[in-house]
């Protein structure tokens, strides 16, 4: 289980935090080929 820790300081909008993570899940899935629901961030 890929476990992803990033500190995004502040002044970042919750919409910009939300397609982050999301954009790093899916270069976790592709690159690593790890199940999308096993990925934490």
């Amino acid at each position: 289980m890929p476990n992803i820790t990033v500190e995004i300081l502040t002044g970042r909008t919750a919409a910009q935090r939300a397609e982050f993570a999301r954009v790093v899940t899916d270069a976790v899935v592709d690159v690593l080929g790890a199940p999308r629901h096993l990925v934490r961030i």
